[in-house]
């Protein structure tokens, strides 16, 4: 069925890619047409009612006319008339106008909606699951604190080689301490990843062993 890589060494043999994988054919196999939102079903339902009613008075109204006489193109027109008055030209654009406001106020609140039928459908939600990558988090790990003969803080942010090591509120260096070298020592060794600085700095291979090398670079 597949399998993602966290970390280690292997060789992958590719017999297919795609629509041509399990998973692919399982897509294919759960591939539904993309349902009609709430609001558009509710419109569909409510020109259909206006539409017979419309016609059912026109009829009406035609026949009643010609059977007292009226002539007949002229009733044709008065039913015309009154199929067309009957149909709510401005409401497509009330709708268009409400839920624009209703984007608009979301905005506000750093919800950014595309299209404007989520709208409506948002209304009804009561749980709403985000990827936190790069909405609230950046994807990047980073050591904060080490615990050897005592608690050591170590600061900065991301995979940039640049803070200090404080133990006690006091700034220390990592040849000082002996345990916290021999720590950020095994870190650096134990570890199958790189960084890389090409604009900034970033992490080649898995997040938390490029957290360890950042901090053990930091000692240097």
């Amino acid at each position: 069925m597949g399998t993602v890589a966290a970390k280690g060494n292997g060789i992958a043999v590719i017999v297919g890619t795609g629509k041509s994988t399990q998973m692919g054919s399982l897509a294919q196999l759960i591939q539904v047409k993309e349902e009609e939102p709430p609001l558009k079903i509710k419109f569909a339902r409510l020109a259909t009612q206006l539409a017979r009613i419309v016609l059912l008075a026109c009829l009406i109204i035609f026949i009643v006319g010609t059977l007292r006489g009226q002539d007949v193109p002229g009733m044709l027109v008065i039913a015309a008339a009154l199929a067309v008055a009957g149909i709510p030209e401005a409401l497509p654009f009330m709708v268009t106008a409400t839920l624009a406001m209703g984007t608009q106020k979301m905005a506000k609140r750093n919800a950014i909606i595309r299209k404007l039928p989520a709208v409506e459908t948002l209304g009804c939600a009561t749980v709403i699951c985000s990827d936190k990558t790069g909405t609230i988090t950046r994807g990047e790990m980073t050591v904060r604190k080490m615990f050897t003969h005592a608690i050591i803080e170590v600061t900065g942010t991301g995979y940039a080689p640049i803070g200090e090591f404080i133990r006690d509120g006091v700034k220390i260096e990592p040849s000082q301490d002996a345990h916290m070298a021999e720590l950020l020592k095994i870190g650096m060794l134990c570890n199958n990843s790189f960084l890389e600085h090409d604009g900034g700095w970033h992490v080649i291979g898995d997040p938390t062993e490029g957290a360890l090398i950042t901090a053990a670079r930091k000692a240097k």
